[in-house]
């Protein structure tokens, strides 16, 4: 049952008509109306001191040559005459003000025949949204609907909802996962493929790919109006699911990239108890801090997670920040890490080693590795390891990003939760992290070599293999006596811990700097596994590097 979605009303009567329809007003309505102000001003002496005569100009009163029955009579006709213009004078002053606010909202409100009326007024015209314009009537977005199923996985069938032999392999038993794309996408973009492909294989699903290719190709501000028509008709489509096939809205789930993730939000919000809606970089310019009822938000379904990569998208438009569902995760920003400025991603996004949201979401179906996000407040103080508490007792500070991430067991929380988490910059792009402790020696002969300024590279092996030289800090720290470095490294998963090799590089080389490491204490934060390496109080010179192995007292 579809509800109406944000800002869109029902057609309005016309106000003037109706005014206009309650009166019958004679002829010298008129001529009163042109005499107007001249009446409203005597108007008010005429409350104070009574009404005068039409024959002799004196106020009206019962002289001693008049009978007082005719006086009577007389002032009160002269009143009444006087109050019914008075009255006249006041509807159509009402009528008026009702004119022009009538008037007014027609200019900030449209509407579109079956689908009703919409306002481009607040909340959807504000300083973040400073061109507010009308969405394309949704008849004229003509949006199409392709199916793709495992009875034919490579055939993308148009289905119409006129037309019941378009519907020959959809199979309302089966889940319907909905993709839209973004700015200037068509629904057989590749990653849309690969996505397709990823789902089909985990399990037997109604994949229905939207193209809104002709809303999606306008100016940006076009653009992101009309993701409101195809929210309307996106949920007209699902309501038609509804009501003929019996397709209950807990089992449908919409993957919305960019601009489309705004679209499932208008979808969400006019189909009650919709199911899901995983939002991939949703756009940020006209959305990133606004209404909620402008952007995509948690209450538009039952379960609301989002990937925000915060790399400049082949879209071309960049993603917002701005945490807005149930679970909020955030990766690492590898185009930053690369050295690539916005407007070089922007121009070539392959060259700047970007990853998008597409991507990681698409891995994560099929993937064994977990792909855990770690709550913490921010990507500097969980790299820096100050949340160093993993999944928790209860597994509740943790969750898988991407497909899997309904299996989160806090869904029902208030408030959203971010998660962060580490990537690679190539397939596969899931990493394992590891929460590291390097403890530094506290003996007091040791005090000289202890402060130094530098920076620590890691290398861990393991029984599955071995890392690269990982640098620990992104600037370099000061190593103090008796001090700890906390921080964490992301890598494949290389097993059970056997060795630790450690590089140091002092910021400032001469004489003879070097520290000394008490010991190592690795944890892996998906595994809980936990190791500590003895440093055996061994100085670290620069640029040699130090081998930790397991095993001894510290």
């Amino acid at each position: 049952m579809r509800v109406m979605p944000k800002g869109f009303t029902a057609a309005p009567e016309r106000q003037m008509a109706v005014v206009e329809s309650q009166l019958e007003l004679p002829e010298e309505v008129g001529r009163m109306e042109r005499s107007s102000q001249r009446h409203l001003t005597d108007t008010k002496v005429l409350l104070r001191k009574g009404f005068p005569s039409r024959a002799s100009g004196q106020w009206c009163h019962a002289s001693g040559g008049t009978s007082l029955f005719v006086a009577a009579l007389a002032c009160s006709f002269l009143h009444s005459t006087m109050a019914a213009l008075i009255i006249v004078l006041l509807l159509l002053s009402i009528a008026r003000g009702q004119q022009q606010n009538a008037e007014q909202d027609s200019l900030l409100s449209r509407c579109f025949d079956r689908w009703g009326c919409l306002s481009i007024g607040e909340p959807f015209f504000s300083s973040l949204r400073p061109i507010s314009l009308f969405p394309m009537h949704p008849d004229s977005l003509d949006p199409q609907f392709l199916l793709v199923t495992r009875a034919a996985p490579d055939v993308f069938q148009r289905l119409q909802a006129a037309s019941n032999a378009s519907f020959t392999h959809f199979d309302p038993i089966r889940p319907t996962k909905f993709i839209i794309h973004g700015f200037r996408e068509t629904g057989y973009q590749d990653w849309i493929k690969e996505l397709i492909r990823e789902l089909l294989t985990s399990d037997d699903f109604n994949v229905i790919s939207v193209d809104w290719r002709f809303g999606a190709s306008q100016s940006y501000p076009q653009a992101a109006a009309n993701t409101r028509s195809l929210g309307l008709v996106v949920g007209d489509f699902i309501d038609h699911l509804q009501k003929n096939y019996r397709i209950p809205p807990s089992d449908i789930h919409i993957i919305g990239y960019n601009l489309g993730a705004h679209a499932a939000g208008y979808v969400g919000d006019q189909i009650p108890r919709l199911g899901r809606i995983t939002g991939l970089d949703p756009a940020g310019p006209y959305f990133e801090d606004t209404d909620p009822r402008v952007r995509l938000d948690k209450n538009d379904a039952l379960f609301v997670d989002v990937i925000h990569t915060d790399s400049p998208p082949a879209a071309q438009v960049a993603g917002m920040l701005q945490p807005v569902g149930h679970l909020d995760f955030y990766p690492t920003p590898g185009w930053r890490r690369t050295g690539c400025s916005l407007l070089e991603g922007i121009k070539s996004f392959r060259r700047c080693k970007a990853v998008h949201a597409p991507e990681l979401f698409t891995e994560s179906i099929n993937m064994d590795c977990p792909f855990y996000g770690y709550m913490c407040d921010s990507y500097a103080n969980f790299t820096s390891g100050q949340c160093d508490r993993g999944c928790g007792s209860d597994m509740s500070q943790c969750a898988p990003m991407g497909y899997k991430s309904e299996e989160w067991l806090r869904v029902t929380s208030s408030e959203p939760m971010t998660m962060f988490l580490e990537t690679g910059l190539e397939e596969p792009f899931c990493r394992y992290h590891y929460h590291v402790n390097v403890l530094l020696s506290g003996q007091e002969e040791s005090r000289r070599s202890h402060n130094e300024t530098g920076l620590l590279f890691v290398r861990l092996t393991g029984t599955k293999g071995r890392t690269a030289l990982l640098q620990s800090t992104p600037k370099p720290v000061v190593f103090s006596r008796g001090s700890a470095l906390e921080f964490v490294l992301s890598a494949g998963n290389v097993g059970r811990l056997l060795r630790v090799d450690a590089l140091w590089s002092p910021l400032q080389p001469l004489g003879e700097p070097a520290i000394k490491v008490h010991s190592v204490r690795i944890t892996n934060l998906e595994t809980t596994y936990r190791e500590v390496f003895c440093g055996n109080e061994d100085p670290i010179t620069p640029e040699r590097i130090k081998v930790f192995f397991r095993g001894g007292a510290c």
